[in-house]
């Protein structure tokens, strides 16, 4: 197919025009204030912990030397130089290690079929290694902090959903203009959108390919509008379900063309949990959830609710709770509460999201935003390969844990557990404010390339 006809296909199932809605954005001062804030604290912590990192074997052999001369020559020197020196090793400790409750080992986790088999070797060929000398929350922000990535010139287009809201398609294709060899739906992760770096580089090395790639835009997120209250959950799949079907009727089985799919963070949880909830009506032929949530019941993370969660509640209270404060009120939502107490997406929410679209609580919402909850994960009728970071800063660990043995059961099921990478940032080389998103970006490619290679 060429991408001259697939735009025309496309354009004939969706709208052209941005429809009208409500959504302001209207920030306090006080959560300006928090917002930076948590920003400092986030990052003086990352560079203590960069300091202690890199010298931290000087630190211990400090501490063996003071402590030996003390034992040589006892003074009250050398007693306060030995205590001076373990002092700062117990810093070191405090500032670098973080006792995980999990046991979860760095490897793939899969049934070893043909195509896992091609899949999984892919991978190792690719070979990743986090940058060394990057500590612990450094390994995600520094790839976005430097991040240099040239935009994308999409096109956009709408479709009304269900519910009668609106959602806006990015879509470009292959580098060439010519053939389109494949079709890739790429969603974003939470307060994102189509021009987050981590995405603007998966779609140049796409484009490379001769894939068309589509970016769904989650509702009321880059400034799109929300009409009648119905903003974004991370439990509903139904906006992806309208345009993979849309797309599948652009792209019919059996014209050679595959049909795959990618999420990063929220949009990794939102698209496996759409192949779980789909089964055998999946539209995907292969789809790649990078740093996504298993079981967000299982995500207990305390340092991510300190830090770094207060970095993206502060968005969703501005862009969804404000604009909608009396249709809040109406579901029964505690807008004040919400407003001054929610310091964190989990207590955003228990307090906001929960009540306002009917669950009973946050383990009910949670359970549906899950793929592997309540045994959901059989659905999964496509090859899904799951990707986890054991030192990301917002997913613990422990969240996938306890479904590892599910690839045992599920041939489709593939996980990628990595010992370290970050969240949704993947440093590979010794100058990681050069790499862009390179290395993520391949992960995801080649995986796409080796589950669809037979078949395709």
């Amino acid at each position: 197919m060429k991408y001259d006809e697939f735009v025309k296909e496309v354009r004939k199932r969706t709208l052209c025009d941005r429809p009208d809605g409500d959504l302001r954005r209207v920030v306090p001062t006080k959560e300006l204030v928090l917002l930076y804030l948590r920003l400092v604290t986030l990052l003086s912590g990352s560079l203590v912990s960069f300091f202690f990192n890199a010298f931290r074997p000087v630190v211990v052999t400090m501490a063996l030397v003071t402590g030996l001369l003390y034992l040589l020559v006892p003074s009250g020197v050398t007693l306060y130089c030995f205590a001076g020196a373990m002092a700062a090793y117990a810093v070191s400790i405090l500032v670098l290690v973080r006792p995980a409750p999990h046991a979860v080992k760095p490897g793939f986790y899969f049934q070893p079929t043909p195509r896992n088999e091609r899949a999984i070797g892919a991978l190792r060929a690719l070979g990743y290694r986090a940058t060394w000398w990057l500590p612990g929350d450094l390994t995600t922000l520094v790839p976005f902090l430097c991040a240099n990535v040239l935009p994308v010139e999409y096109e956009r287009r709408w479709m009304q959903t269900e519910d009668g809201e609106f959602v806006a398609l990015d879509y470009v294709g292959p580098s060439d203009g010519g053939e389109v060899r494949g079709v890739c739906l790429a969603l974003h992760g939470l307060n994102g959108g189509s021009a987050e770096p981590y995405l603007l580089d998966f779609v140049h090395r796409a484009r490379e390919r001769g894939y068309a790639v589509v970016v769904l835009i989650a509702r009321g997120m880059m400034g799109t509008p929300v009409i009648r209250g119905e903003f974004f959950n991370g439990a509903r799949t139904t906006d992806v379900r309208m345009v993979l079907a849309m797309l599948r009727e652009v792209v019919p089985r059996g014209r050679g063309i595959p049909l795959v799919g990618v999420g990063y963070s929220m949009g990794a949880t939102v698209l496996a949990n759409y192949m779980a909830k789909s089964g055998d009506l999946t539209e995907l032929d292969a789809g790649v959830a990078m740093c996504g949530v298993a079981d967000a019941n299982l995500n207990s993370c305390p340092y991510s609710r300190l830090v770094w969660q207060p970095l993206l509640s502060t968005p969703l209270k501005t862009d969804i709770l404000y604009p909608f404060q009396k249709v809040a009120r109406g579901r029964g939502v505690d807008v004040p509460k919400t407003l001054y107490e929610s310091r964190s997406i989990v207590a955003f929410d228990t307090h906001m999201t929960a009540p306002y679209f009917g669950y009973n609580n946050l383990e009910h919402y949670y359970s549906d935003m899950s793929f592997c909850d309540a045994n959901k994960w059989k659905g999964v009728r496509s090859p899904l390969l799951f990707v986890q970071t054991l030192d990301d800063p917002l997913v613990s660990g422990g969240s996938i844990e306890p479904y590892l043995k599910v690839a045992d059961e599920n041939e489709n099921i593939l996980f990628c557990v990595l010992e370290r990478g970050g969240h949704v940032g993947f440093p590979h080389s010794n100058t990681p404010w050069r790499d862009n998103f390179q290395a993520q970006s391949e992960i995801m490619l080649r995986a796409l390339e080796a589950f669809t290679a037979a078949e395709f």
